[in-house]
């Protein structure tokens, strides 16, 4: 079972992302903000965006800062998923 850390500030958005990734299988970790996450994550751990900032600048800052990937609020559960497990498979750099 891979497992999935989720930070997300907003009690709704990390109840839906729990839900959501429970229900397909992943175990979720879970953190509000940025420090926590932090200290929750391992070396390699593949780090996904899940924002409201969405804008093409927005995105290429997220990219340059060294995300492996990007999922826009609000968010389109497929895409989710997809990037999701995309995001698992790719190779850790």
């Amino acid at each position: 079972m891979k497992t999935i850390l989720i930070v997300e500030d907003n009690e709704k958005n990390m109840k839906l992302a729990r839900d959501v990734l429970q229900a397909k299988g992943y175990r979720t970790l879970e953190a509000v903000n940025g420090t926590e996450g932090v200290a929750l994550a391992l070396a390699h751990v593949p780090v996904v965006a899940f924002t409201a900032s969405v804008t093409s600048m927005d995105r290429n800052r997220i990219t340059d800062a060294g995300f492996n990937g990007f999922i826009g609020k609000p968010v389109n559960l497929k895409e989710f998923l997809e990037t999701v497990c995309k995001t698992l498979e790719a190779p850790t750099p």
